[in-house]
């Protein structure tokens, strides 16, 4: 009966290991995937920026 209790807490040491390990993985997913919509927005801000910059200089090349 010890030795099947043993075990039993073994396996429950693993499984909390696991569920550890799976924890860590999902809170490291979730900073590089808010890491990845900071830089997309970045990204986008600048484009439209650069877009704004484009169309401002074709209205005074067509003004001169």
């Amino acid at each position: 009966f010890r030795k099947l209790i043993g075990e039993m807490y073994a396996v429950a040491e693993e499984l909390s290991t696991g569920a550890e390990e799976l924890n860590n993985l999902g809170v490291n997913s979730l900073e590089k995937i808010t890491q990845q919509r900071l830089e997309t927005d970045q990204n986008v801000t600048a484009m439209n920026e650069m877009s704004a910059t484009v169309n401002e200089i074709a209205q005074n090349t067509n003004g001169v």
